[in-house]
């Protein structure tokens, strides 16, 4: 083979330098996609919050300087026991509602992650075990 077609023959072989933006993606895909969080508080005298966000860093300090109106600013100190994300805001707003409807023992055992006995104490309650009591009948 000539060196003319010895050197062709070398640059097709030869793998194409990758561009890192190719193997990273545009920086529009590089950001992650929102979410939103369901979190717990526990407050002074043993009381529990729930709420939802979409920034659980900054809210748990709000909640935590008294810069939230009301349920926490008259019950501080608060302690973030626990927290969830979803991936949209009615989810987490979902959740919340949900978990406010829960009896006292049954979000201790979420806090614990201790899911057999959240079952056990939906399936002990006298009505709806996933809302705040109502049951859509009217």
């Amino acid at each position: 083979i000539s060196s003319a077609a010895s050197d062709v023959y070398k640059r097709q072989k030869q793998p194409k330098p990758v561009r890192p933006e190719l193997v990273e993606g545009p920086p529009f895909l590089l950001h992650r996609a929102m979410r939103f969080w369901t979190y717990m508080l526990h407050c002074r005298g043993g009381a529990f919050y729930i709420g939802h966000t979409d920034d659980l860093e900054r809210r748990v300090a709000q909640h935590a300087s008294g810069a939230v109106a009301g349920f926490t600013s008259d019950k501080l100190p608060v302690a973030l026991v626990w927290s969830q994300d979803f991936p949209t805001r009615i989810e987490a707003l979902e959740a919340e509602r949900r978990i406010k409807g829960w009896s006292r023992a049954k979000k201790m055992a979420l806090i614990r992650g201790d899911w057999l006995q959240i079952s056990r104490l939906a399936k002990g309650k006298n009505g709806p075990s996933t809302s705040s009591g109502r049951t859509g009948e009217g």
